[in-house]
């Protein structure tokens, strides 16, 4: 079963059937996910584990689904909500399979050089001439249609190097000889492709990760001189334009000698930056006109209602919530959030477990999102609710471990 859901997890992440027409037409993905059900119910009797979280993610879910009864955009509702369910229930077959330490180990280990794959496969599109012109500048973008635009892409990116750091650190991953030296092609393969899609959020995230990583090692100082050194490097071989690009996060179009970008790409972005805010802000008003939201996808018509562009999707984490789903969505959203930190935190206090890089990755990835929330509509993204699993995963390793030390004691 588990190398079931693995082989799921690799069409889904690397996009396969939107990369290769001829598995669409198989219907590959919808084919595998039935195969993968049956297979669940076979070895498992079809009966779900409960698990920590398990209730508040059902209960989000719920209002996900329920939220078709008032949808401002009944067809966007029934697009999100059916890609949301997938997410959900890959989040239970992970909990209800994964089982052992040793299975987690080899588990992870899959899901990050399934992202190597996507990531390496995407910079040789990349190279091939698989690019968008935004901004002013080439982007590089990710393979498949899904998550596949520059910023999405670079957020996939960032989100995956804790949980590589997390394998490096971690004894216990199979073929250990071999994987350890593809995490450092990882590390070096992500920041190339961070600086070529030209998102300010992505480099500031890789940027955030850096600082994190550093000032938790006990060599500090050796570490800031090294990430110095590996600056310049990326730096000297970052492309002009996106140079360009990144400096307009810090400085106004008048400060920055523009060799590639026009002042009006410049003012482009300055209002993309612009038009984040204004999501949060009519997320609020919307809210405000109606306490429940407008449905799962109604905010880029809705929007309209309080004086907002019309079809332009929100843009803000923050945004998409209240205007989508209101108050209660707040609450169980926040709840999600909160509740995830805290077992993560339990998971950290047990030390032997050995799950503690696992824990800090998945803390690390918390607040990774919140961040890039802010420049981003990423409420029904699968990494939030895969990561809500692998805490559960490890939340039950560490109460077995603990139910093991009180028998034997």
């Amino acid at each position: 079963m588990r190398w079931m859901l693995l082989g799921y997890l690799f069409i889904y992440i690397c996009r396969l059937p939107e990369e290769y027409p001829v598995l669409e037409l198989i219907k590959l993905e919808k084919t595998w996910a039935i195969a993968m059900l049956i297979c669940f119910a076979l070895t498992h009797k079809g009966k779900f584990m409960p698990f920590s979280g398990g209730k508040m993610l059902l209960g989000f879910l719920g209002l996900v689904l329920a939220s078709g009864l008032w949808a401002y955009d009944f067809a966007a509702w029934q697009d999100i909500s059916y890609k949301f369910f997938k997410i959900c229930l890959v989040s239970f077959l992970m909990v209800n399979t994964v089982k052992t330490r040793e299975e987690f180990a080899c588990f992870m280990t899959a899901v990050v050089m399934i992202f190597f794959v996507y990531e390496l496969k995407s910079l040789i599109e990349y190279t091939n001439g698989r690019y968008v012109y935004r901004m002013g500048l080439v982007r590089m973008v990710g393979i498949g249609q899904t998550y596949n635009n520059p910023n999405s892409f670079a957020s996939t990116v960032c989100l995956t190097i804790p949980y590589a750091y997390a394998l490096f650190r971690d004894s216990a991953i199979p073929f250990r000889r071999i994987v350890k030296p593809l995490l450092l092609g990882l590390f070096v393969l992500s920041a190339v492709c961070v600086v070529l899609t030209g998102s300010r959020t992505g480099f500031a995230s890789l940027a955030f990760l850096a600082v994190i990583y550093i000032l938790a090692n006990k060599h500090s100082f050796r570490n800031f001189v090294l990430l110095g050194v590996a600056f310049v490097v990326i730096w000297t071989f970052t492309p002009g334009p996106q140079k360009e690009r990144i400096l307009s996060t810090i400085y106004s179009k008048d400060e920055i000698e523009l060799d590639y970008m026009s002042e009006k790409t410049v003012e482009s972005a300055t209002v993309s930056a612009e038009s984040r805010i204004l999501g949060l802000v009519n997320g609020f008003e919307l809210m405000c006109r109606r306490p429940i939201g407008y449905g799962v996808g109604g905010f880029a018509t809705a929007r309209a209602l309080v004086g907002g562009p019309y079809g332009l999707r929100s843009h803000n984490l923050y945004g998409q919530v209240m205007g989508e789903l209101g108050i209660l969505g707040i609450i169980l959203f926040g709840a999600l959030v909160v509740g995830c930190i805290k077992r993560n935190i339990a998971v950290i206090k047990y030390e032997k477990s050995g799950l503690f890089e696992y824990a800090k990755a998945n803390m690390i990835c918390l607040v990774l999102l919140l961040f890039q929330g802010f420049a981003g509509h990423m409420l029904y993204r699968y990494t939030w609710y895969w990561i809500i699993a692998y805490t559960a995963i490890m939340l039950n390793l560490v109460r077995r471990d603990l139910a093991l030390s009180e028998s034997r004691a």
